[in-house]
């Protein structure tokens, strides 16, 4: 025994020495091979204790991302590489705010707890408190896109039809309408989607419902289809201004009009017609317009594509009457149903008519648009007063009253014909 412990002692400040030394030597060892580095971690905070808030009627909104906490973690190399961010607890306990805006971040590590230091940036969450307000709103159904050719949307729904909205009395307060679009381009039978309401301001902004508690998140919207036809609108006026006016023209806003229904009764309808009753220019001396609403001449089972179109405009324009004196060459009157034995000469070489109209019916009007004609038939030999006939063509001009011309017939020499007849042929005789 004593000689063990003579061994353990002979020379011991030499052993405690080399001792110290080999721990020294050990931890730059360590310190070469593994040493102490740090690694930056971001983890989002799980929040705790939220009903403390909503106990109090309102509601918060954390700020500016301060809810990802960014930390650093220091220790050796091997430890440090083996931590994700899976194994740190990231906690704000909102019962623990403080002045209504400032919740602190606690960090903990799952592993290696005692090997490591947690270094916090950011040691709050910053949150923004005020009160909350729960509305209801009536949700809107629309469409985007175009149907098919010779479709058009017969109606749309949206069921339920009512959606709770729930956050930020700021924000819910924004809230003036909600809408639900279902997609119809280039559909040509009803259609059904769950969609997303969008939520719009008074000045029609979309409002960020990322931070409202809504009652449903989709809601079903169903459009229904129908065919779809666009026919003219046709008007009807036989009636005359008062004495001394006429029309000078007659404009329809807008010509044509999208109509839906059945299709059976769509491929049969060429036009809609205004009827003379809806347009009274009797009274009219001046430009007048008439507002009609046309879905009172639409045929049952039909509609008008929409329904803010139902209003068509007529414009009546009224000029003072003007007259327009015409001057006819003889030459281009046309004689019909003229005995083949008279021949008919005029009396004179040229005829002058009158003509009335507005200043601008009067300007449109040309040579090439009138035909004047007489009617021979019953007339015998003598001098004749007859009517002539003025067809002005297209034109919304009138004759001013029904002329007469005076006409010579005479009756022609059968014998001199005859005579005429077997000259020409003698002559004819003799050349050959």
């Amino acid at each position: 025994m004593k000689k063990v412990i003579g061994v353990i002692t002979k020379n011991f400040g030499f052993k405690i020495l080399a001792v110290i030394f080999a721990i020294f030597f050990w931890m730059i060892i360590v310190n070469v091979n593994d040493p102490d580095i740090s690694k930056q971690f971001s983890v989002a905070a799980t929040i705790e204790n939220e009903e403390v808030i909503e106990n109090m009627g309102k509601v918060y909104e954390v700020l500016d991302d301060s809810d990802i906490a960014v930390f650093t973690v220091s220790g050796s190399r091997s430890v440090i590489e083996e931590l994700s961010a899976s194994d740190f607890t990231v906690t704000a306990d909102m019962s623990q705010i403080q002045g209504m805006s400032l919740v602190p971040i606690e960090v903990s590590a799952q592993r290696y707890a005692n090997r490591i230091t947690i270094t916090k940036v950011n040691q709050n969450m910053q949150v923004s408190v005020e009160d909350a307000l729960s509305e209801q709103f009536v949700i809107s159904a629309e469409t985007t896109g175009t149907p098919a050719d010779g479709y058009a949307v017969e109606s749309v729904s949206v069921s339920p039809n009512v959606i709770t909205v729930s956050g930020a009395e700021s924000v819910v307060s924004q809230i003036k309408s909600v809408t639900a679009t279902i997609n119809v381009g280039n559909v040509s039978t009803d259609v059904t989607d769950k969609v997303a309401p969008v939520f719009y301001d008074e000045d029609g902004n979309v409002v960020d419902s990322d931070n409202l508690t809504l009652n449903r998140k989709k809601v079903k919207i169903t459009a229904t289809l129908t065919s779809k036809s666009e026919v003219p609108v046709v008007y009807e006026t036989n009636e005359t201004p008062q004495d001394g006016y006429v029309i000078s023209s007659i404009l329809c806003s807008p010509e044509k009009v999208a109509l839906t229904g059945d299709s059976s009764i769509l491929e049969g309808l060429e036009q809609i017609s205004i009827p003379q009753s809806a347009i009274d220019v009797s009274s009219l001396t001046k430009e007048t317009s008439f507002d009609i609403d046309i879905t009172n001449y639409l045929p049952e089972g039909v509609s008008l594509e929409d329904s803010d179109d139902s209003i068509v405009t007529v414009i009546v324009s009224i000029d003072a009457m003007q007259e327009k004196s015409i001057t006819i060459d003889s030459d281009n009157i046309e004689i019909s149903n003229l005995d083949s034995d008279y021949e008919l000469s005029f009396e004179d070489d040229n005829y002058k008519f009158s003509i009335q109209g507005s200043k601008e019916q009067l300007s449109a009007l040309s040579d090439e648009d009138i035909t004047v004609s007489i009617d021979a038939s019953g007339l015998e030999e003598g001098s004749h007063s007859v009517k002539v006939s003025i067809d002005l063509g297209q034109s919304q001009c009138s004759v001013v009253s029904s002329p007469s011309i005076t006409v010579v017939l005479k009756k022609i020499d059968q014998d001199e014909d005859a005579q005429q007849d077997s000259s020409q042929d003698t002559d004819e005789d003799n050349n050959t």
